[in-house]
């Protein structure tokens, strides 16, 4: 997760990942996991699908999540005298989740934006739109491959 501070960055990687979505809509529902991640990344956060079951049963985890995030914040904030970021880049599979990023912003009141690794990159056109969907999931790989 970059943290944008007025033109710095600051990076930091909550080990809370895809499963634990996954299994939290996986018991609330009382589904098989491959269904549960076929909820997770169909409906995500949305409210008006499914009742809202998916984004209530997905809740707990982005608050877990917004905590860690906040924390970081204050670590950058006070060990290393940072000003307040302006915004989040939100990286990794779940990052396309329907309403992940909107949701983080709500909780954390700061922008949190989906990231895309390969926007300061040139790839070809017929790449792009085959990786569209996938583009936070390669933000490790774009960043090395820029070394």
């Amino acid at each position: 997760m970059p943290i944008d501070v007025h033109g710095r960055h600051f990076s930091r990687s909550i080990p809370t990942a895809g499963e634990a979505f996954t299994r939290a809509v996986s018991q609330a529902l009382g589904v098989e996991e491959q269904q549960a991640e076929e909820y997770k990344r169909t409906y995500g956060m949305s409210s008006s699908q499914l009742e809202g079951k998916i984004g209530n049963a997905l809740t707990p985890i982005f608050r877990m999540v917004s905590d860690e995030m906040r924390k970081a914040v204050h670590f950058y904030q006070s060990d290393e005298k940072g000003d307040a970021p302006r915004s989040a880049i939100l990286s990794g599979g779940s990052a396309g989740m329907p309403e992940a990023a909107s949701t983080l912003t709500k909780l954390l009141g700061l922008e949190v934006i989906v990231g895309n690794p390969f926007s300061k990159i040139e790839v070809a056109p017929e790449a792009v739109q085959t990786l569209t969907g996938y583009a936070p999931i390669y933000s490790i790989a774009a960043g090395l491959a820029l070394r």
